[in-house]
């Protein structure tokens, strides 16, 4: 019997169609609509609006995509030439601290090249100095003016900016995100703390509520700023080569991610990341594992030779998109945790990773999630970044957010994902977990992710089985109604025996069985 025709026990198809639609199952093991749609541009945009990606994502949890306190880079910025009543008291406390933060860098720049110290400034030394600060500033602006069209290029809508303003935005956004990251440690900055009559201490202005909100608006898919924009920042301040500013920011951000950042499984990627776009991107990799959705690892030829497929298989699928795409949530939907239980499948907490996720015997092995109160707006990001990644990539989250939501349909099986130490952190709450993985996972993509998917077919294989399950089913659902606690098993044996002897005693009585 082949694989698929095992599947059919569970999930009949009619109809002259059947040979057609079991066609389709196999192709959706190993590609997904998007990952097969030519690419139109050369160049595809890394930082997207999510109402642009998928639009359903926003059904539910519109403000985990939203900046709460500080908008980073085009999507979320203030107009060009603001009149002076629009600007609300937060746009002006976001400037001005978004200001201090690039004199903050501009100072290391000018203390890094040697040539002022900070004690014994007179008068006519600070205002040199100021001068050279502006100077310093108007340079770096400059500097990413010049580099506009490739930051344009980044964005799917970022032309309405002008390139001397968009020029502005970048440096503001990439010195608070680094003056703010410093921040979390308590790093001073440096030899500068004599200078501070220029503006106050930075990491004072944030309280612990603020800290916590400019956190998760850091990770937001459309409040991203290209990474190379940092780069290059950290490159002009630490007056290193641009490779050696690349690998001090990614230790500055595993750092921060590691001690400040919710994580959803207990694992963080070893060794420094490929090449990433933004900060979102290098969050997924920590957080996910070795390959992100948007690296970019591949030559010219190489991605060439993939697209150059991925457009001939998609003009082969011609008709049968649609079947495809309405076919596969139907057929490939696991039980419910409930039902596997009483199938006989033991679910178990194992694994750090998506990656971990496999059935084996009659044990289904799913590494332990933690869930918190903030945990949606991470989670959900991750997931958009997933969406607008290019075709040929992978959709770990976003396969493992439909997986769960199939296991935990109900608030009995979230409960029961809990108490095997599948769903582990304080969102206690069991309707709240089958909302956040329902609308979660609430897209018209079908996901990829190689373990989730052979789990799958297991499980279903298994579970196909029918007269073996129902037995199972009703002795699990009978022990469970009638027994649900070992006490009572004994209290019944011991009633059973003392019944038994009862009944002894009494023939005995009628029967003179002592007399003989």
């Amino acid at each position: 019997m082949s694989e698929s025709d095992s599947l059919e026990d569970v999930y009949s198809t009619e109809g002259s169609d059947r040979e057609r639609n079991e066609w389709c199952n196999d192709v959706h093991k190993y590609v997904t609509l998007e990952e097969i749609r030519p690419e139109s541009n050369e160049t595809s945009p890394c930082i997207l609006r999510v109402s642009e990606i998928e639009s359903s994502l926003l059904k539910e949890c519109e403000d985990a995509y939203l900046p709460q306190i500080v908008s980073i880079g085009p999507y979320h910025a203030r107009k060009e030439e603001p009149d002076e009543g629009d600007m609300e008291i937060e746009e002006y406390w976001e400037m001005d601290i978004k200001e201090e933060a690039v004199s903050r860098v501009v100072v290391r720049i000018l203390l890094s090249k040697g040539r002022y110290s900070t004690s014994g400034f007179n008068e006519e030394g600070k205002q040199r100095f100021k001068e050279e600060m502006r100077n310093l500033s108007k340079q770096m602006v400059t500097k990413f003016t010049e580099r506009a069209d490739d930051i344009k290029r980044c964005y799917h809508k970022a032309t309405y900016y002008s390139n001397e303003y968009l020029g502005e935005m970048m440096v503001l956004d990439a010195c608070f995100i680094l003056e703010f990251f410093r921040c979390l440690f308590n790093e001073s900055v440096g030899e500068i703390e004599n200078l501070e009559r220029f503006f106050p201490k930075f990491g004072s202005k944030f309280n612990p509520v603020e800290r916590s909100k400019i956190l998760k608006d850091l990770i937001k898919l459309e409040n991203q700023i290209p990474l190379f924009v940092l780069e290059e920042v950290l490159s002009m301040e630490m007056r290193d080569s641009l490779e050696d500013a690349k690998s001090r920011l990614q230790v500055l951000l595993k750092a921060v991610f590691q001690k400040f950042y919710y994580r959803p499984f207990d694992y963080v990627a070893s060794g420094e990341s490929l090449r990433r776009n933004h900060i979102l991107d290098v969050y997924y990799y920590y957080c996910l594992g070795d390959e992100g959705p948007q690296v970019e690892n591949q030559s010219a030829e190489e991605a060439q030779e993939e697209r150059q497929k991925a457009e001939n298989l998609w003009i082969f699928l011609g008709s049968f998109t649609e079947d495809l795409k309405e076919h596969q949530f139907e057929r490939l939907k696991v039980p419910s945790a409930v039902q596997l239980q009483n199938g006989g499948v033991k679910i178990q907490a194992n694994g750090k990773r998506i990656q971990d996720i496999f059935f084996e015997g009659k044990t289904l092995n799913i590494p332990p999630i933690q869930l918190e109160s903030d945990s949606e707006i991470f989670i959900r990001n991750l997931i958009a970044l997933e969406m607008c990644s290019p075709y040929g990539s992978l959709k770990r989250m976003t396969a493992f957010a439909q997986f769960m939501n199939e296991l935990c349909q109900t608030e009995k099986e979230a409960s029961v994902m809990r108490e095997n130490g599948v769903i582990v952190g304080n969102l206690w709450q069991h309707s709240e977990v089958t909302r956040l993985f329902s609308s979660c996972k609430q897209s018209h993509s079908l996901p990829t992710c190689y373990p989730i998917e052979v789990t799958r077919e297991k499980l279903l294989k298994y579970y196909s089985r029918k007269s073996r399950i129902a037995v199972i089913e009703a002795w699990n659902e009978f022990r469970k109604t009638y027994f649900p606690k070992p006490w009572l098993v004994i209290g019944g044996i011991g009633a059973t025996i003392i019944l038994m002897l009862t009944a002894v005693q009494v023939f005995c009585l009628f029967y003179s069985c002592g007399a003989h």
